[in-house]
């Protein structure tokens, strides 16, 4: 699936799994944040409502081998950032400023506009 598809298939289902520990940005809590101002919700473990799995470092195959069975697209951290300006062109994104750390470990508000 190309990130347009897994954009619009997050219209549809409105779940994303975590794995892993993230690298680009503090904690899991940061995800929440993120996850939430795209009006999606963090599911704990996979199942059939989920959209996504998105795979951090240190992550738990067991996650990754229910989302394959199940035929959920998964992706990468990184992937995860690219598909956010998707995200915002399918008008998910709620207007609320999420922050999230740059190539310098520094966090930054950027997202949804020009600003």
């Amino acid at each position: 699936m190309n990130l347009k598809e897994i954009a619009s298939r997050l219209q549809e289902f409105k779940s994303v799994c975590v794995t892993g520990n993230p690298v680009m940005l503090r904690n899991r809590t940061d995800f929440l944040d993120i996850i939430s101002a795209y009006g999606l919700t963090m599911d704990m473990n996979v199942s059939k409502k989920t959209g996504l799995l998105i795979v951090c470092s240190d992550s738990m195959q067991k996650k990754i081998d229910r989302a394959d069975a199940l035929n959920i697209p998964i992706v990468s951290e990184q992937q995860w950032f690219e598909l956010m300006p998707e995200l915002e062109a399918a008008g998910m994104w709620n207007g609320k400023p999420i922050s999230f750390a740059d190539d310098d470990g520094i966090y930054r508000f950027d997202v949804g506009g020009d600003g």
